[in-house]
């Protein structure tokens, strides 16, 4: 069922976006990435579908693009949240849904995107930097695709 509700929300009228919520293990620690848009907030690399690529193959895109990294993707995603996504130039606002995919980040390097200044955390700074200036609504669902991606991850390490 909960796939379902997922391509429901992608397949409507209404716009979305993907993201790759890229981490890497660190020793016995794991950190997160996150970029600044161009309003200087915090969040996970992250676009619009593109024509032809699959959502996995646009997160990883996005990721490499505005975080300069590459790994595996998961082929299903950890959930959704909600996305107010306002116009620099003036003309209001609009929603979008962002469906998020792990990405586990196997190779660094630069992005190409330089107004990004791409930043690695821990899951509690991230979590502070993702929340800064935002909803409650946001937060609460950043916090559940956060919770279900660490989830996933301690799993992946303890069948490991």
């Amino acid at each position: 069922m909960r796939k379902t509700l997922v391509r429901s929300r992608c397949r409507g009228t209404a716009p979305f976006q993907v993201a790759a919520f890229c981490f890497r293990r660190k020793g016995n620690s794991v950190e997160f990435l996150l970029v600044r848009t161009s309003s200087g907030r915090w969040t996970f690399p992250k676009g619009h579908r593109e024509p032809g690529l699959s959502h996995t193959e646009v997160a990883a895109l996005e990721a490499f693009e505005e975080g300069g990294v590459k790994g595996r993707v998961d082929s299903h995603p950890i959930g959704s949240y909600v996305h107010r996504k306002e116009s620099l130039k003036g003309f209001g606002s609009i929603e979008l849904t962002v469906l998020v995919f792990l990405l586990e980040v196997k190779k660094t390097g630069q992005c190409s995107e330089s107004h990004r200044r791409p930043r690695w955390l821990t899951a509690n700074d991230a979590k502070q930097r993702l929340a800064q200036d935002r909803s409650p609504k946001y937060r609460r669902s950043i916090e559940r695709v956060f919770d279900n991606a660490i989830h996933k991850i301690n799993r992946k390490q303890s069948n490991q």
